[in-house]
């Protein structure tokens, strides 16, 4: 452990890929509560539960082979299980304003839990899908990467690092880092590892990533499916089969559609298989488009009744179960709500499942905010803000930020919308971001702060939607 903390970078972390738990090939895909039972999987293998943990004032003191006598659930906060504390912030950084710097004196949490593995030559990968801020991950105490981003998914590759019988994982966990500069989000702030963790197997060459859009006119619709492997795998939709090489698409066509809304969430099942692997996503037929200032889905003017919703549970924390979820989204459904932006960063994966499911529309945000920028001299200094949006200190972090988003949700029906972030300024920080999303998607771009700038680039093209969510 060095000081990896003080970048924005991530080290050993697999490339960004969408979200997907696959099965293998003989398998039936089973369902609960609407949506995939990925822990039914034989090819995943949960690592939530009941791990040890320890805790020290600095990570310069943290020690991978110390005795930990503590226990704690995973997932979880840290500061609900009597570590810390809890501390609600709005517009101000909890520390001082040093970017990239970060206080000595930076709470550190050391996780460890052993499972059991039957070594083959086949891959394991570990998923985590929340820690926050940044974490070290040792395998039998060989160091193996560095992962950040608080609500990205933080996938590396321990092939090479387990071996049969028992094998031991060690975490420590950093309350700040870099990266704690671009998550100044209005909101309580929490620590730990605070969403699923787990193991996946898979064959040495195995589906990585794929993209499928569709599209919907007149009772017709089609689904596309573009292979990002390096592998090609065969598909099946609608009645129809074929193969897809790598950098290729397939297109299917289907008469009578039935398509996708709020009112009607129709899901289609599209299975990709390859290696003795399946890999199951149901996506909807709908249009987005906005013609002449209006925004339409299916070629109809919509109107979005939605509510900005933190991942927040007032026993929980930030950590928050399908169950909670689920009971968010039929108060919302009976409440008459037809959307919702991920204030401020992307959800749990199963939201976006759950929301394709019971037809809710959702503004994905990406996991940046800076309003501690403004605040960090004393005063409310808003060409300090744009100042920092321009100078090139956060482009870096920002635009993983971005990718992250994009590539993890991109196959979810429920997004209507990206979000480049909240109370961030606006400049060329979020130039790369923007341009990635758009030429890889049609979705337009939201982002509201960029009203807050001189407004010389409120009409150009990287922003398609702008709006005012704190108006006085």
């Amino acid at each position: 452990m060095k000081n990896e903390y003080l970048s924005c970078r991530r080290i050993g972390v697999c490339a960004p890929r969408t979200y997907y738990v696959p099965f293998t090939e003989e398998q039936e895909i089973p369902f609960k509560d609407g949506i995939i039972d990925r822990e039914k999987s034989n090819r995943f293998v949960s690592l939530d539960g009941v791990w040890k943990i320890g805790a020290c004032q600095r990570l310069q003191d943290a020690d991978i082979g110390a005795t930990l006598h503590r226990e704690i659930p995973v997932p979880s906060c840290v500061q609900m299980h009597g570590y810390d504390y809890i501390q609600y912030i709005n517009n101000r950084y909890p520390f001082p304003f040093d970017p990239p710097f970060v206080p000595q004196e930076n709470p550190t949490f050391h996780y460890r839990r052993t499972f059991e593995w039957e070594k083959t030559d086949e891959k394991c990968y570990i998923v985590f899908e929340g820690v926050d801020n940044a974490f070290y991950l040792f395998v039998n105490g060989r160091e193996v990467g560095f992962g950040q981003i608080s609500h990205a998914m933080n996938e590396f590759d321990i092939s090479d690092f387990i071996r049969t019988g028992e094998n031991t994982l060690d975490v420590i966990v950093l309350k700040w880092s870099a990266g704690s500069y671009l998550e100044c989000q209005d909101k309580f702030r929490f620590t730990g590892i605070f969403r699923s963790v787990y193991l996946l197997c898979r064959p040495q060459k195995h589906i990585t990533d794929f993209k499928i859009s569709t599209d919907y006119k007149d009772n017709r619709g089609n689904i596309t499916v573009e292979n990002l492997s390096q592998i090609a795998f065969s598909f099946s939709a609608a009645g129809k089969k074929g193969q897809v090489y790598p950098g290729e698409r397939a297109e299917i066509f289907i008469e009578n559609a039935e398509p996708w809304s709020a009112e009607t969430p129709y899901l289609y099942d599209v299975v990709l298989s390859a290696n003795g692997e399946k890999i199951l996503q149901r996506v909807g037929l709908r249009r987005i488009a906005i013609e002449n200032s209006v925004f339409k889905l299916n070629g109809k003017p919509i109107k979005l009744k939605g509510v900005n919703r933190h991942e927040m549970h007032p026993e929980t924390g930030a950590t928050v179960s399908v169950k909670d979820t689920i009971a968010d989204l039929k108060l919302m459904k009976w409440a008459n709500i037809n959307a919702v932006r991920t204030s401020h960063y992307p959800d749990m994966p199963q939201f976006y499942e759950l929301c394709d499911v019971f037809g809710l529309y959702v503004m994905d945000e990406a996991d940046v905010e800076t309003h501690g920028v403004c605040t960090s001299q004393g005063g409310y200094d808003v060409p300090l803000w744009q100042k920092y949006a321009d100078i090139g200190i956060f482009d870096e972090g920002v635009f993983d930020r971005e990718i992250n988003l994009y590539e993890r949700d991109k196959n979810f029906t429920c997004i209507l919308i990206w979000s480049l972030g909240n109370e961030s300024s606006y400049g060329k920080m979020f130039y790369a971001g923007a341009d990635y999303i758009h030429a890889k998607d049609t979705r337009p771009i939201h982002y509201e702060g960029l009203f807050q700038t001189d407004r010389s680039e409120y009409y150009t093209g990287r922003v398609d939607i702008g709006s005012r969510m704190y108006q006085p």
